[in-house]
């Protein structure tokens, strides 16, 4: 009924996880500007710790070679990310990140 009336917007899901990571990104890159290196959060190497480390939701849709693994995981539009984002490391790097960044004036 949707697709008939052509309603623009079918799957918000995939679209809010996929913009929640593109903004989680940029956040890293002004704490890597802006925050002290020991203090930083590590966002996103933490990220591809997590995901290298526990491969199950992304091996099958990704490229085999090291090298493209990790640029699928950073920008692929398949978004295998976004079953990461609860995982406990996850969280807390970004909570600490979010910390960091509103300390800054």
């Amino acid at each position: 009924e949707l697709v008939r009336d052509h309603f623009a917007i079918l799957k918000v899901g995939p679209a809010l996880t996929f913009a929640l990571r593109e903004a989680i990104f940029a956040l890293a890159q002004i704490e890597q500007e802006l925050i002290a290196p020991e203090n930083r959060s590590g966002c996103l190497a933490v990220i591809e710790e997590v995901m290298l480390d526990e491969p199950q939701y992304w091996k099958k849709y990704y490229r085999t070679g090291f090298n493209d693994s990790l640029l699928d995981i950073r920008y692929s539009l398949s978004d295998r990310i976004r079953y990461y984002w609860p995982h406990s490391r996850i969280k807390n790097s970004v909570e600490t990140m979010m910390v960091n960044l509103e300390g800054v004036d």
